[in-house]
């Protein structure tokens, strides 16, 4: 899961490195962001599990992405231009808030089941059906 997530960012350095075309860069940047979204809402979605890390590392990245780009150097915006690295900013936080719209319930319900649930327990039964002890001790 969260190995996904740092694979694409490292597909969008390599790139980065590889290529000096823009168009290239910003199309890898775009799917990199895209692609931790299913990742993360796959995580979510599973009824059989609990799994809240990965949906926590992609909201993580998705923020640390747009935190970095709140204020971006002058050779980000030199190279990209201020409108594609405010639209990245901006679809970054849009993009964890999805994240979370979908985590925070998700955790809500695991919580109310978890610790707001009875849990019924059947004990063994040690009597036969004609209320005698199963295991009589004659000595």
């Amino acid at each position: 899961g969260w190995i996904v997530v740092m694979a694409l960012v490292h597909l969008a350095l390599l790139v980065r490195t590889m290529s000096s075309s823009i168009p290239a860069q910003l199309a890898t940047d775009l799917v990199a962001l895209g692609l931790m979204l299913p990742v993360a809402c796959s995580c979510l979605l599973q009824t059989d599990s609990h799994n809240f890390i990965i949906p926590g590392v992609a909201v993580w990245a998705y923020i640390g992405i747009a935190w970095r780009l709140n204020n971006p150097s002058e050779s980000m915006i030199e190279a990209y231009t201020e409108d594609v690295v405010r639209a990245f900013n901006v679809a970054a936080y849009v993009l964890a808030s999805i994240v979370c719209c979908l985590l925070v319930p998700r955790v809500s319900i695991w919580a109310c089941q978890e610790f707001f649930t009875i849990h019924v327990v059947q004990l063994e039964d040690t009597f036969s059906p004609i209320h005698e002890p199963l295991h009589t001790n004659t000595q």
